[in-house]
């Protein structure tokens, strides 16, 4: 399948100078090559977008959101059928199909007016209009449970056409039957909807097991969120049932019909949400509470063994409270559902946050020789360190080969890459020195194979950033070394 799109003169520039490069500039070469000349993936994309919208002085956007900005500019500038006819819809209502387009030689002029930029060397900040897209409009708005249950009825129906790749469009159907919403599928199903406004995994339970109830034979039982986390996909999972938030995220799984989709960013975060719970050293409570699920803690025991002043620790463990995540008998405290206090704080958890210097370290041999060599150099040099992520996985279950080594260490990881001879070098880099934006990661840090490791929930939680097969290794992780005994 062939589409033409108008391209503007500014971009038609841009693209020709990409002929000047030093390479990939044969006939077959790739436009947007990666490093190596071949497809770029995602996250090497998804970081060239970031930091090309920080260049132009953009908000937060999703890459998604060019194409909505696309078409609310130029409806003031060309007829509905012709935007239409260049966005690919099959109608007005959905975007999931693409119609073949014979551009007319008036188009590229059109689009040079509709983004035509005034000259100004000093970036714009904010400059996407008020109506450049309905994902901008709501990014700070957090929802209540009437206005989740409002702005479901309102974007369900679309946001399921483009999920099942439904050309005709999906309706709400009139009669409810006690639940929030019902949605008229082909074939006759329905889709029967309990909305939430909170992702919280009682919350998604309680809607779960409410939507089953209200499901009849051949309908689709799901759970409504705003942003789905985590915890709360895994308690759905557990009722058996679906979901969807309104942020595009979905898993919906029912006999022929199969739908998983994730990474879509939050669209409602919360306004004034308390303090989490799982910021650096606030984690250090949480991080003690799963080393030893069973343990019964007093609050005065984790003051002392965390660090964190008595007042700090009963904050925390009132917020962990609240999230319905500890269990209570008189003074002692300890995990209600390791797994859930787990997937809360992996919901919460930002890798990125920690101090990360990519470098490159020639040595013999693969990635498991390369983790061994710069263990060894850490511990002669007497530099506190700890091996993360697929090293630690290995290490731990020796699950996959890989390239990567992901170390802590307890300084700053420029002078330790010095230390180590590595060069600071983020392409072809096969090697992350982590400085740890608090020293919390070491705790539980353990020598397996004469090599230093972080406890396993660290490496689960770092992993899940991770690229080759971090997230195979996250599961397969958790699985032999984080499956703690559910009490009855």
């Amino acid at each position: 399948m062939v589409r033409s799109v108008p391209m503007a003169p500014e971009v038609a520039k841009s693209l020709a100078r990409l002929a000047q490069r030093d390479r990939w500039t044969g006939d077959d070469d790739l436009v947007f090559p990666g490093a190596s000349g071949y497809f770029l993936d995602g996250r090497a994309l998804s970081r060239r977008y970031v930091a090309a919208a920080r260049r132009a002085g953009l908000r937060e956007l999703r890459f998604h959101d060019l194409r909505h900005t696309f078409g609310t500019r130029m409806i003031g500038k060309a007829h509905i059928g012709r935007v239409q006819e260049w966005m690919g819809h099959a109608d007005v209502q959905t975007t999931m199909k693409y119609l073949h387009y014979v551009p007319r030689e008036q188009d590229a002029e059109l689009v040079a007016e509709a983004f035509h930029l005034e000259p100004d060397p000093t970036p714009v900040r904010n400059s996407c209009p008020v109506a450049c897209s309905r994902a901008i409009l709501l990014r700070r708005m957090s929802l209540n449970g009437e206005q989740a249950e409002r702005v479901a009825a309102k974007e369900l129906p679309d946001l399921l056409a483009e999920l099942l790749e439904l050309e005709g469009g999906v309706s709400l159907h009139p009669q409810r039957r006690g639940a929030d919403l019902v949605i008229d599928l082909p074939e006759g199903r329905r889709l029967v909807a309990e909305v939430k406004s909170s992702a919280r995994s009682a919350d998604v339970a309680a809607a779960a097991r409410q939507a089953r109830a209200y499901a009849q034979e051949g309908d689709l039982p799901v759970v409504v969120v705003p942003y789905m986390g985590e915890a709360g996909a895994r308690a759905a999972a557990a009722e058996g049932v679906g979901w969807i938030d309104l942020s595009g995220n979905a898993r919906l799984r029912d006999r022929d019909l199969f739908v998983r989709v994730e990474g879509r960013a939050n669209r409602y975060p919360s306004r004034g949400r308390p303090s989490s719970p799982f910021a650096p050293a606030s984690s250090r409570v949480t991080r003690h509470l799963l080393q030893d699920p069973e343990r019964w803690w007093r609050q005065a025991e984790l003051s002392k063994t965390t660090g964190l002043d008595d007042g700090r620790v009963s904050k925390l463990v009132a917020r962990l409270d609240e999230l319905e995540l500890l269990e209570r008998d008189g003074p002692l405290l300890r995990p209600r559902d390791p797994d859930a206090l787990l997937d809360a704080w992996a919901a919460d958890y930002n890798f990125a946050a920690h101090d990360i210097v990519a470098c490159h370290l020639t040595a013999p041999g693969g990635g498991v020789e390369l983790a061994r060599e710069i263990a060894d150099g850490l511990a002669e040099a007497s530099a506190t360190h700890a091996l993360t992520g697929l090293p630690a996985a290995w290490m731990l279950d020796k699950f996959a080969q890989f390239r990567l080594v992901s170390v802590f260490v307890d300084d700053d990881p420029r002078r330790v890459a010095d230390l180590i001879g590595a060069r600071v070098e983020p392409r072809g880099a096969n090697l992350q020195l982590i400085g740890p934006n608090d020293g919390g990661v070491f705790v539980g840090a353990d020598t397996v194979d004469g090599v230093r490791v972080v406890a396993p929930v660290q490496a689960y939680l770092d992993l899940l950033a991770l690229p080759e097969r971090a997230r195979e290794a996250a599961e397969h992780l958790r699985e032999k070394r984080l499956s703690w005994r559910r009490r009855g």
